[in-house]
């Protein structure tokens, strides 16, 4: 139940640090 009461905004704040977190990695990978 804790995690239904999320805001839209925190939850696309959420994924956009998980989005950020996974593409810094593959851009370390790349150079």
């Amino acid at each position: 139940p804790g995690r239904s009461r999320m805001t839209k905004d925190e939850l696309v704040e959420g994924i956009r640090k998980a989005n950020d977190r996974e593409t810094r990695r593959a851009r370390e990978r790349e150079s």
